[in-house]
Parts: structure tokens; C-alpha cells; sequence
């Protein structure tokens, strides 16, 4: 999980986890946002999206 404060679901597949502001992406986007690469914060969307591209200082 990104966070505990951010659910997450994976574009194209079935997978999804987590509750709190919504963050969507591809695996490959929140698997590399996950590991802290900010640039990644720009492929994901939803409502807690702006907040995790705060947190990683984008």
C-alpha cells in the first residue's frame, strides 16, 4: 500500500486495496511511486492523488 492514508487500484487489472483518498494508476506508476519516485505522481489520478504528489515533493 502507497500509504495508509491512500487506497490504491490498478488500471487494467482487477487489483485494488486500501481506504482513504483514492490514487489509480497503471502497476508500473504506483509501484514506482511506492518506492518513492515522484515523477511517477504524475501518471496517477484520483483524490488523493495531488496529496501523494505533495508528500513526495513534486
Amino acid at each position: 500500500m502507497l500509504s495508509k492514508a491512500f487506497p490504491e487500484a490498478c488500471a487494467g487489472g482487477s487489483f485494488a486495496t486500501g481506504s482513504g483518498l483514492l490514487v489509480s494508476g497503471t502497476g508500473s506508476a504506483l509501484v514506482m511511486a511506492m518506492t518513492g519516485r515522484a515523477t511517477y505522481c504524475d501518471d496517477l489520478v484520483g483524490d488523493g492523488a495531488a496529496l501523494l504528489r505533495r508528500r513526495c515533493g513534486t
